[in-house]
């Protein structure tokens, strides 16, 4: 998890589901904005084991670097704050 001091140095968050995790949960979409340059803040599970459970990506783009980049929307995108 990210620290203080550097959630500081954060221009932009994202927050990506990666989907079920039963079923796998897709992770393309979050492994495109790594490529992009985005930093991993956190990650989590949303959900409970009756309804299935969600992996949960938190994003940062490093202020360092600019203009914020977005990769092309993927297909397993699910929800982006």
């Amino acid at each position: 998890m990210a620290t203080p001091s550097e959630l500081s140095s954060i221009a932009e968050v994202v927050e990506l589901q990666a989907g079920p995790t039963y079923l796998g949960g897709k992770t393309d979409h979050v492994n495109a904005y790594l490529s992009a340059g985005w930093a991993l803040l956190a990650t989590y599970t949303n959900g409970d084991m009756r309804t299935g459970q969600d992996q949960v990506y938190c994003l940062g783009w490093p202020r360092e670097r600019g203009d914020v980049v977005r990769p092309a929307k993927a297909e397993d995108e699910t929800r982006a704050f």
